[in-house]
């Protein structure tokens, strides 16, 4: 049985050190954004590593997918406009 699942998909490399894969430590990740999918009833997105196909959480926007990448490295979110 086939899945057919509709996203974008964006490749990256991390300026920032607190975006590194949790599992091999590579800076290059790609940003997921899955439109359509047969099992799910809303958009979601999600953050694969390059290198190692190491997958963060799903999350409902591009920046909490980014907030839960950065929590699977054990580092300490940032306080400031966004984040208190």
């Amino acid at each position: 049985m086939k899945k057919i699942v509709t996203e974008e998909v964006e490749s990256k490399t991390a300026l920032n050190r607190d975006m590194y894969c949790a599992n091999c430590g590579s800076h290059g990740y790609e940003i997921h954004h899955v439109l359509d999918d047969e099992n799910k009833l809303l958009p979601y997105w999600y953050i694969e590593c390059e290198s190692c196909g190491h997958t963060g959480r799903e999350a409902l926007s591009r920046d909490m997918a980014r907030f839960f990448w950065k929590c699977d490295n054990n580092n300490e979110p940032k306080k400031g406009l966004i984040w208190r």
